[in-house]
């Protein structure tokens, strides 16, 4: 059975340039930023993330690299808020990453929004049973992170929609 799990968020209202390898997220302080999170309870906490898509309401993205960084239980507080350095406290239950180009190849753009699918290059599997917090949360959660030699301009508030497409 394939499903998909969806989690997004609205970034702060500003237009400042992010530099490679910073956190893009909901808050600009540190302790305020939620991670994305993303429900698996209709595969009982086990299964494998097989694609990624990424909405963005700016649909002018240029340099829009990311890297989604996924976790079987919350990665807690990161060192930074949005647009400063990435850096989370633990990768213990760091999953995988995956690599997001919303600014190149076959996307479905419109006036006002821009989404891209985005394949993984094998999967990424869970067992929140083993691995996770099962118990209490029942998700996988992620942060998203501008990638490498990435220099994104975003736009006020922009809204970022995280969709994982899951193989029970």
């Amino acid at each position: 059975m394939f499903y998909t799990s969806k989690s997004s968020f609205a970034r702060p209202a500003n237009t400042t340039q992010y530099a490679a390898n910073e956190l893009v997220a909901n808050s600009a302080t540190a302790a305020s930023v939620e991670p994305l999170r993303f429900s698996v309870e209709k595969s009982a906490g086990r299964g494998r993330i097989c694609r990624a898509r990424i909405y963005s309401s700016n649909s002018a993205v240029t340099a829009a690299n990311f890297n989604l960084h996924l976790y079987s239980r919350n990665p807690g507080t990161p060192t930074n808020g949005d647009n400063g350095a990435f850096a989370v406290a633990s990768g213990r239950y760091w999953l995988g990453t995956v690599a997001c180009d919303l600014s190149s190849g076959a996307e479905i753009t419109t006036s006002t929004d821009k989404s891209k699918g985005f394949a993984i290059s094998g999967f990424i599997q869970f067992d929140l049973e083993s691995e996770g917090d099962w118990a209490t949360s029942r998700a996988i959660y992620g942060l998203l992170e501008t990638a490498a030699a990435a220099t994104y301009t975003p736009i006020s508030g922009e809204v970022f929609e995280v969709a994982l497409e899951i193989e029970a």
